[in-house]
Parts: C-alpha cells; structure tokens; sequence
C-alpha cells in the first residue's frame, strides 16, 4: 500500500501574469495609500497585503481572466484580521493582461464600511466648509484616479 503524503504530486509553478504582478500590485497598492505592506501576509494568522494603521487592510488581488469570484469566506478572513486591528476590510481587484498591465481596478468594500465613510466624509466637510446640515454639494469632486 503506497503511501499518499509521500507521492504528491509537484505543486505547479506559479507563472501566471497574476502571480507574478502580486508583489508589484501590494508595493503599489501601500505607495498609493499612503499605507505600507504587511510583512508576511497571508501566511499564519497574518492576513491583507497593505495596510493604513488603525483605518484600513487592503487584500491584493489581480487576474487575467475577465471575472474575479469574491466569496464571503474570503472576506471573513480579511475582516476578522482587520476589526483585530481596528480596520475596514477592503479588497482591491485588478484585471490585467497577460503583460501585467492593468486594465482596470476596483475595491470591494462591506455596504455599512461604505456608508459609516461617506458620512465622516460629509461630516469633516461640514466642519470644514462651516455648513450646519453636513451637505458636501458644491464641493469639488475627489480626484479622479482610474486605477
């Protein structure tokens, strides 16, 4: 009787365009928000890819197909490691070609995480614009940045 756990097969290389943009996305990814990489992550009990300190842990996410299948167990798992860190939970999906260019890029953010920062977005332009009710109407619009 042969023994399973010694005739594994060879795991397969990763050399995907998605595996191999991963660490260039989470550099990038920290640059842009002005947060930093988490050492380590995604192994053990380390989980996300960037982070802003006490706000929030970003899971990096890229792929060369025309979906991305985001399940709740995925989001579980990031979520638990944020809130332990004060932290909203957001994953950042990009589609790339098979050059490693990005195509476009999203964020997928809980609908209450959303809400809770639209209103201290409103909130801290009130303060900031002296209005009482809060309103941001007449503000200028948040910088586009396509990716």
């Amino acid at each position: 009787m042969k023994n399973p756990f010694l005739n594994r097969e060879e795991k397969k290389a990763r050399t995907g365009p998605a595996y191999k943009r991963s660490k260039v996305q989470e550099k990038e990814s920290a640059k842009r928000i002005g947060g930093r990489q988490i050492s380590g992550s995604g192994k053990g009990w380390k989980k996300g890819d960037t982070e802003i300190p006490n706000l929030a842990r970003l899971e990096c996410k890229s792929t060369a197909a025309d979906s991305f299948r985001v399940t709740k167990g995925m989001f579980d798992t990031l979520e638990i490691a944020g809130r332990l860190a004060g932290q909203l939970p957001i994953m950042d999906i990009e589609f790339i070609d098979a050059k490693q260019v990005v195509l476009d890029a999203y964020c997928v953010i809980k609908r209450k995480d959303l809400y809770d920062l639209l209103e201290r977005l409103t909130d801290a332009e009130g303060q900031n614009s002296g209005a009482s009710n809060g309103s941001v109407r007449g503000t200028k619009p948040i910088g586009y940045d396509p990716l």
